[in-house]
């Protein structure tokens, strides 16, 4: 599976990176969380990654992104996660 790394939204929510793309949380269980590519509203984006209920493993990784990723945008959210905190 794929190296991910944690930052938070301007709305401080968690926000999820791995491999150029951001996502938001869509819905958590008591086993899984389900998060949801950023884009999902602007492009139509069906990418979306699982993660264990403690964010610490990737479950599943559908690469279905209908846009490219961008790491330097990335990048630099993550930095701007570190200022708000």
């Amino acid at each position: 599976m794929s190296t991910f790394t944690f930052s938070t939204t301007e709305k401080n929510k968690p926000l999820l990176i791995c491999k150029g793309f951001a996502y938001t949380i869509d819905k958590t269980t008591n086993d899984k969380s389900y998060w949801k590519c950023e884009h999902v509203r602007t492009f139509k984006c069906n990418g979306r990654i699982h993660t264990n209920c403690t964010h610490t493993t990737l479950l599943h990784e559908d690469d279905n992104h209908n846009h490219p990723g961008n790491p330097v945008s990335t990048e630099i959210r993550i930095f701007e996660g570190k200022i708000r905190h």
